[in-house]
């Protein structure tokens, strides 16, 4: 329902607006409650810039546009926040829908509304790409991962504003994050190949390191219940990670060559599904007599990025 309203004259022609040469289209996300969602898009000037010989465009400043529906049941975007100066933007809804945070280029922002107007207060601490942001499901705290993979976990202080806890780790860039349903630890992964499980103790951030995976994780999602996470990887496999007594164990889940780079559970959790760069499937993967399963779903033409 929601995909053919989007792809609705009136909204294309809303979109094409807020370009003048090159547009390209980043996250979206909706606000927990279906009432609205951010959409991401980028300006690229008419004239090129020049370095030496080499001709390049340069991004211009990043649109945000908050969507909701008229009397009609019709999608319009009837809010344009500008902010950041870098495209490579994510988005993450707080779970009560009272603001959202965006990240890019060496800043976060969080949005909230006054007066019904979204205002952006700056996050400062961040010295290069912003790759994911996530809030915790009771949410009282985010983490944002950035390249040279450190992590920094915010909350809010007495007086309302956040502040962030840095938590270093020695590889490379920080990609995709995950929290536990009942918000006790998350789950990050990057260019390593490692997943870190991270908890507080004593109100200090501590990981554990899990190996096993041979190239960059590119996927990492939760099972409702929290009893495991699975988690996609350039090297081709899916692994299913659960604890047994107190050790995170993974089973692992063949069936592509390269590249798993997304993974959803159903809401009941009785089955995830994995999406694939290199051979253009989804694969539907459920427990059978204790062993995982999967199904292959064919049907697109290119690689599946998200689902």
């Amino acid at each position: 329902h929601v995909a053919r309203q989007l792809l609705s004259t009136s909204v294309f022609r809303e979109q094409a607006n807020l370009t003048k040469r090159i547009h390209s289209f980043h996250p979206i996300s909706f606000s927990p409650d279906g009432r609205y969602f951010v959409s991401v898009s980028y300006q690229v000037p008419e004239q090129p810039c020049r370095f030496g010989s080499i001709h390049y465009f340069k991004r211009e400043e990043t649109d945000y546009l908050v969507w909701s529906q008229n009397d009609d049941g019709l999608w319009q975007s009837s809010v344009v926040l500008r902010g950041q100066t870098n495209p490579f933007s994510v988005i993450s809804f707080s779970p009560d829908g009272s603001c959202f945070v965006t990240g890019a280029y060496s800043s976060c922002r969080i949005w909230s509304q006054n007066d019904g107007h979204w205002q952006p207060v700056a996050l400062e601490g961040h010295t290069n790409y912003v790759n994911a942001i996530s809030f915790s499901p009771n949410g009282d705290y985010f983490v944002s991962a950035y390249r040279w993979n450190n992590y920094r976990a915010w909350s809010k202080n007495d007086d309302g504003h956040w502040k962030s806890v840095m938590l270093p780790v020695r590889s490379n860039d920080g990609e995709v994050i995950s929290f536990s349903p009942d918000s006790r630890y998350f789950v990050a992964g990057g260019t390593d190949g490692n997943c870190r499980v991270w908890s507080q103790n004593d109100g200090l951030w501590q990981p554990i390191v899990l190996e096993g995976h041979t190239g960059k994780i590119l996927a990492i999602s939760f099972s409702p219940d929290g009893r495991y996470f699975v988690t996609g990887c350039y090297d081709g496999n899916c692994r299913v990670w659960s604890q047994n007594d107190g050790q995170w164990q993974p089973i692992v889940l063949q069936g592509y060559t390269q590249c798993v780079k997304a993974i959803s559970f159903s809401p009941d959790g009785r089955y995830f599904v994995s999406a694939s760069w290199n051979d253009n499937t989804c694969r539907i993967w459920r427990k059978n007599n204790n062993v995982w399963q999967s199904d292959v779903l064919r049907g697109h033409t290119s690689r599946v990025n998200a689902m």
